[in-house]
């Protein structure tokens, strides 16, 4: 190229030529160079601006690229690789609005093309957008039933779909997951698990040594009551590669869930002789001394981490449990103000400032963010936490009749809670009506006979 450049350098087939060799040998700068001499010879050169905008992606030069990927599309808007391209550049601008337009017009031109599918349906499962991803994976699945990433991805979708149930917020975090995984009644039906497990299975028989597959099914089996089974799979993964941090993590986690604390705090020390001070791993052991209520602990780890990651949303959440363990009740308030303001929208965090401000008295405060939690709840969980925080708090500010309609709220979503019921008779009772709250006592008797509480208030209305 350099020699037949010497002989004709107005040549632009030989500098576009000279450009995809120096691009194939991944010397995306000199091959930028190449493109550019052959767009100076030629601006209506499609090749040279597509490939130009393709050399300044992998330069992560993404403006520059998307400005080249528009002219592409300038000269002819029907290129579906260039419609991919510009998706993908959108993408990693946080554009993820329009991205999914692009991916989704790449696709109306080149429906056989599963490369822009899987990549939308990553971006909707980002986005939280389960249903709507897993419609994508189904559609490259048709296509290709032996892509492995995309039938484990499928399976992580329609997990969440049910966990999650479809409104999670942005930045969904795996504490969350966790969370309600470990505790949303829907998350147990068998026909999840077993679709879920067709997915990973799936996988597992086109790939059997891909890891994140492993996992995540042997996650799904824990939360199937096959628990042995899930953690001979977790140690699948850390015999063939003890360095797979996500193996730690998961079986850490679990671990704890079952309450084998000792276990759960050896696999956060053994991920953390092979990474060093690794935040998440110290936020899970915090979590972990959190749950066996060993809140001393808890409380220096996580002040250690936040010596160093003072902007650590986790840390400081963790914090505040501690912190409330030990009655510490205006520096968990503290803290769990810190986590909102690194992340506004985490249910975890309201739901521990919420019951905080209760115990404080603090009532008027802990209505104001039950209601933050409302506007932007994602389970029926935090939907029932956010109606019980306010129907105590205004029971404690003597608004009976608020509260009782925030305790039918909350009995919509969980109608068996005692504590509602409860809550609710006694409200009946301060405004007088009798007939009212013996109805709501017999309720209560009915889920639990055993209760002298209901009894004697009932024979009182």
């Amino acid at each position: 190229y350099n020699i037949a450049l010497k002989l004709d350098p107005d040549n632009e087939l030989v500098w576009f030529g000279k450009a995809t060799l120096l691009s194939n040998l991944q010397n995306y700068h000199d091959a930028f160079d190449c493109y550019q001499k052959a767009i100076e010879l030629n601006p209506e050169n499609i090749d040279a601006l597509f490939y130009c905008s393709r050399v300044l992606s992998e330069l992560n030069r993404y403006e520059e690229a998307l400005n080249y990927c528009n002219k592409t599309l300038e000269i002819d808007a029907f290129i579906a690789e260039a419609w991919f391209l510009k998706g993908s550049l959108l993408s990693e601008l946080n554009r993820r609005e329009e991205a999914i337009k692009c991916y989704q017009k790449s696709i109306e031109l080149d429906p056989v093309n599963i490369s822009p599918m899987i990549s939308c349906a990553r971006l909707l499962f980002n986005l939280d957008r389960y249903k709507e991803a897993i419609i994508y994976y189904n559609r490259a699945l048709e296509i290709d039933p032996k892509n492995d990433d995309a039938w484990y991805e499928k399976g992580k979708s329609i997990t969440h779909q049910i966990v999650l149930n479809e409104n999670s917020p942005k930045n969904s975090s795996e504490e969350k997951y966790f969370s309600f995984l470990s505790k949303t009644d829907g998350v147990h039906d068998s026909f999840v698990h077993e679709d879920v497990l067709k997915c990973y299975n799936k996988a597992l028989e086109i790939n059997p040594e891909n890891e994140d597959v492993l996992v995540s099914k042997g996650t799904t089996l824990f939360f199937s009551e096959e628990r042995e089974d899930a953690f001979q799979l977790y140690e699948t993964v850390l015999r063939k590669n003890p360095y797979n941090l996500e193996a730690w993590l998961y079986k850490a986690t679990m671990l704890s869930l079952i309450e084998r604390y000792d276990e759960a705090v050896d696999c956060c020390h053994s991920a953390l002789k092979l990474y060093p001070r690794n935040k998440i791993v110290l936020k899970t052991e915090a979590q972990i001394l959190n749950r066996a209520q060993k809140y001393e602990e808890a409380l220096d780890l996580c002040n250690g981490i936040l010596e160093v990651n003072s902007d650590f949303e986790g840390a400081w959440i963790e914090r505040g449990n501690a912190c409330e363990g030990l009655s510490k009740y205006e520096e968990a308030v503290s803290s769990f103000e810190n986590a909102l303001k690194i992340n506004s929208e985490n249910e975890i965090t309201l739901i521990g400032i919420e019951s905080v401000l209760i115990l404080l008295k603090r009532y008027e405060e802990a209505i104001k963010y039950a209601d933050k939690e409302l506007e932007i709840s994602y389970s029926m969980d935090s939907l029932c936490n956010a109606y019980t925080t306010k129907s105590i708090s205004l029971y404690s500010l003597n608004r009976y009749e608020e509260s009782i309609h925030n305790c039918d709220k909350a009995l919509e979503i969980d109608s068996s809670a005692e504590s509602t019921y409860l809550l609710k008779g006694n409200c009946l009772l301060c405004i007088n009506k009798f007939e009212e709250a013996v109805d709501c006592f017999s309720q209560l008797l009915i889920i639990n006979p055993k209760s002298e509480d209901s009894w004697f208030k009932k024979g009182f209305a």
